[in-house]
């Protein structure tokens, strides 16, 4: 995808925030509405706005962003309580691969958006449940190997 079609997708997402700020344009309707705010000087049409952020906002509006940004939060939290309090090295090895693996995969989502590919958002899902689970394996055996 050439960089201005990124930066036209980007504005006409901003846009639909704009217009529908609370509740979004809908789930799933990205590329049904797309063409309405489509600019001048885009030359395709798109399934999505390339950015995770972007798409949720302009799906779910801000609401569904603070949202999102709260779960990851959330997230985040978790695998630092896991590095803290594990004191076993396999544990402690499986949260830092945990928190590289969302890092890689959130830089990513800011130049593509995987909930159309069935594959990465279940893979997306799957990596965030792993958070909880180790966390209750580490505070079960207190962290000790």
């Amino acid at each position: 995808l050439v960089d201005q079609e990124r930066i036209n997708v980007a504005k006409s997402a901003l846009q639909m925030i704009k217009d529908h700020p609370l509740t979004g344009i809908g789930v799933n309707v990205f590329y049904y509405i797309y063409p309405r705010y489509q600019l001048p000087e885009a030359t395709q049409d798109l399934p999505h706005a390339h950015n995770i952020f972007l798409q949720i906002g302009a799906e779910m509006g801000l609401f569904g962003v603070v949202i999102f940004l709260w779960l990851l939060i959330r997230v985040f939290k978790i695998g630092w309580e896991i590095l803290r309090k594990a004191k076993d090295d396999y544990l402690r090895a499986l949260a830092i691969g945990l928190l590289a693996s969302l890092v890689a995969f959130l830089i990513n989502q800011e130049f593509d958006f995987m909930w159309l590919t069935h594959n990465l958002f279940v893979f997306f899902w799957v990596l965030l449940a792993m958070f909880p689970l180790v966390r209750k394996l580490v505070l079960k055996n207190k962290g000790n190997g």
